[in-house]
């Protein structure tokens, strides 16, 4: 089991409210992988989409779930460049 504290970011994600972890995993899982999803990675990416809306403070990942999101990170184009966005890279990494 791998955790992951639910961060705030300074990215808005509407005027009043601000991105965290789990809204910036949710774009990452959402991230068609190379090739297209198959069943294995349809099902680890369903599981994480569960996992994030059980997600408080922490999201919790089961370790195959948390390796699938290592693979979408290290290929995932950002659309911006933000220190918050790295330091999301880097405890992905870090799982």
């Amino acid at each position: 089991m791998k955790n992951l504290e639910n961060k705030e970011t300074e990215l808005r994600k509407t005027e009043t409210e601000l991105t965290t972890y789990a809204d910036l995993v949710r774009s990452v899982n959402d991230f068609t992988p190379e090739g297209g999803f198959n069943k294995s990675t349809m099902k680890l990416s369903l599981k994480i989409d569960e996992k994030l809306e059980q997600a408080n403070g922490t999201i919790e990942l089961e370790d195959a779930e948390a390796e699938y999101l290592k693979g979408i990170i290290a290929v995932y184009p950002w659309a911006l460049k933000h220190k918050d966005v790295l330091a999301f890279v880097e405890a992905i990494e870090n799982l």
